[in-house]
């Protein structure tokens, strides 16, 4: 069982509110952001982290290999297959695997020596990491703002 990891749980819980799910596909698919960075960058702000493009670079190198290697190909391969069926199903669980493993790599990278202290939401950290977000991935800042929205507990 893996380590506890309270970015997975977060993201469970970020990714199942109403909306919220469709916008992060939406960067997904239109602009090639990378869904669980997306999230990281919700995480890290509710617990009083900025990210800057040092760290998001440093992020992309330890889990380009894994995504582009992994995550991508399930990603894909679900996608091909028919909706309903039990192989589908099966890809998509092996998918959702995948993804916590990255974010696990993810949260071994920036974790501190105990728990990030939930700090308490801040509206202006939260857009200060997504505009931090969208200039890494080259997009304009408006191209963040719907999912900015969302993503506001």
């Amino acid at each position: 069982m893996p380590a506890a990891n309270p970015f997975w749980d977060f993201s469970l819980d970020t990714y199942a509110r109403p909306g919220v799910a469709a916008a992060c596909l939406a960067l997904q698919d239109q602009h090639g952001v990378d869904v669980n960075v997306l999230l990281y960058a919700c995480f890290a702000a509710g617990r009083g982290v900025t990210l800057a493009k040092a760290d998001l670079d440093a992020m992309d190198a330890v889990i380009e290999e894994w995504r582009c290697e992994v995550v991508k190909p399930l990603r894909m391969l679900r996608r091909r297959l028919p909706e309903a069926t039990p192989l589908r199903d099966l890809v998509q669980q092996a998918e959702l695997s995948a993804e916590q493993e990255q974010q696990g790599r993810m949260w071994e990278l920036r974790k501190p020596a105990g728990d990030w202290p939930e700090s308490g939401f801040s509206g202006e950290l939260l857009a200060e990491n997504l505009a931090a977000l969208a200039a890494f991935y080259g997009l304009p800042v408006a191209a963040v703002a719907e999912f900015e929205t969302l993503a506001r507990p």
